[in-house]
């Protein structure tokens, strides 16, 4: 009887290869293993995907930013807006006219009085991201 199991084992021994050959495979493809060409596709894509994100320029602020004793302490900036219509948009809450004005764009800064403004010179055009100061 044991020479008759001792052919029958070495017949299942190619199958049990052939199966673990396939459950190998079917392991690789499950944990990911991609070809070395997909690889080099999948790097080449996230590099270009990179290099087109960083081309974009960064935002630019839309608006223009007032401290100080005011209601609204950020005003949209639209094409020709003006410091003193900034303030008036910008809704400025004291009875008294304001000390002093500042205008600060970028590491500039300018100062004005209420008089200028009100003396009919609406200051100078405002461009995105400027700040406003003003002190009561």
């Amino acid at each position: 009887m044991a020479n008759c199991r001792l052919p029958m084992e070495k017949a299942t021994e190619p199958r049990a290869s052939v199966v673990r050959l396939i459950l190998f495979a079917l392991l690789a493809l499950l944990a990911g293993c991609v070809t070395r060409s997909a690889s080099e596709l999948r790097t080449r894509d996230a590099f270009e995907r990179g290099r087109a994100s960083s081309a974009q320029p960064a935002p630019v602020s839309v608006a223009v930013t007032v401290i100080g004793p005011v209601r609204h302490r950020s005003i949209l900036w639209s094409e020709g807006l003006t410091l003193a219509r900034a303030i008036i948009g910008a809704e400025y809450l004291l009875e008294n006219d304001p000390s002093a004005i500042f205008l600060t764009r970028g590491s500039q800064t300018m100062q004005f009085t209420s008089a200028q403004l009100l003396g009919g010179n609406e200051g100078p055009v405002l461009m995105p991201g400027d700040l406003v100061e003003i002190r009561p």
